[in-house]
């Protein structure tokens, strides 16, 4: 009967020790196939651009003032080396409109938000961006998500920026590997 409840314990004690040593490699090749993930995960991807304005538009829905509902719209042929590249296409509807009034020798400050929904055509594919911004004029700088693509682009995220100026300025789109 002793030789049994020995042979119970010897058994116990190796089933632990085993448990023991198959999780401990189980983190072991996990934490290497994590970190090797992560030296394979692609970087960020960053496209820059000049932009010249084509053409664009403020629609006014009410009063010649900034109003919610007012369209600004427009495009940009979008360069690279002097070769063009591309070209954006975007359309703003404001969303918020908040006046402050003019104090002396001041002249009045209007705030304002627009929805802005924007598509760059590039020869390997279109990049769809959009967000709520501080844009009040056709043109005008903005940040927006990335939101989608097709062609090389197809899944993309990450941001579109656009800066400089109303007639001329630079986009920027950084790209992210999705998760």
């Amino acid at each position: 009967m002793r030789f049994r409840v020995q042979q119970r314990r010897a058994a116990t004690r190796t089933a632990a020790v085993g448990t023991v040593a198959a999780v401990t490699l189980g983190a072991i090749v996990t934490s290497g196939a994590a970190s090797s993930r992560a030296a394979d995960a692609p970087a960020n991807e960053t496209l820059q651009f000049a932009a010249v304005s084509v053409q664009s538009i403020r629609l006014n829905v009410g009063a010649p003032a900034a109003t919610i509902g007012d369209r600004l719209v427009f495009s940009h042929t979008l360069t690279k080396a002097d070769k063009t590249e591309g070209l954006s296409g975007v359309e703003c509807i404001l969303t918020s409109v908040t006046n402050s009034k003019a104090k002396a020798k001041q002249k009045a400050a209007t705030s304002a938000r627009s929805h802005c929904v924007a598509t760059i055509v590039l020869t390997d594919g279109q990049i769809a961006a959009q967000g709520l911004t501080a844009l009040t004029e056709p043109g005008g700088n903005f940040e927006l998500a990335v939101t989608g693509g097709t062609g090389r682009f197809t899944g993309a995220a990450g941001t579109l920026r656009k800066g400089g100026g109303k007639d001329k300025g630079t986009y920027t789109i950084t790209l992210v590997p999705r998760r």
